[in-house]
């Protein structure tokens, strides 16, 4: 199976699986190995079968009021990318139906959103991004799931690491 024209071929009969990680990193933290107060940082990777296939870090030009809308703004940001990828997939190696792709969340309160389903007056300022999100989900292309801090694979691209630390970030990242 594959398009002639892209070059591209997919092999045997295995499914195309697709996974993601996204986490983000509040501003004004301390960090130890820089000096001062970082800002804000987004990040998410994206997995074609066992490859990463698309990363994103970004710096925030502004501070988010929480950890949970820096979270939203990342998930957003990742969820674009990852309609765009669910859409070329079938284009490309004729495939139909995909599953929806698991992201990876390491913020409860984001999921909780998203379980809950309700925008209170208290997130009314990411509203556009909720609704972004839930259409998403609604439409079947990805799933929402927690995952701890510890094995958060895009953790280590929100924030400044140790050697030894980023060693083992890019060990995961590329193992996973």
């Amino acid at each position: 199976k594959g398009h002639p024209g892209a070059k591209i071929t997919w092999a045997g009969n295995f499914p195309v699986t697709t996974k993601g990680w996204v986490d983000a990193s509040l501003g004004n933290e301390l960090h130890g190995e820089s000096t001062g107060r970082a800002r804000s940082r987004i990040a998410g990777v994206l997995y074609l079968g066992e490859v990463p296939f698309w990363f994103f870090t970004a710096r925030s030009k502004t501070t988010p009021l929480s950890t949970a809308e820096a979270e939203l703004i990342a998930l957003v940001r990742l969820l674009r990318g990852l309609v765009i990828l669910r859409c070329t997939i079938p284009m490309l190696f004729g495939l139909l139906g995909l599953p929806p792709t698991v992201v990876q969340e390491d913020n409860m309160a984001v999921i909780m959103m998203l379980r809950k389903r309700v925008i209170t007056g208290r997130a009314r300022h990411v509203r556009v991004a909720i609704g972004y999100v839930l259409d998403v989900l609604d439409a079947g292309h990805a799933v929402v799931s927690f995952v701890s801090t510890k094995n958060q694979l895009a953790n280590g691209l929100t924030k400044a690491e140790s050697k030894d630390e980023h060693e083992r970030t890019c060990a995961a990242l590329f193992a996973a």
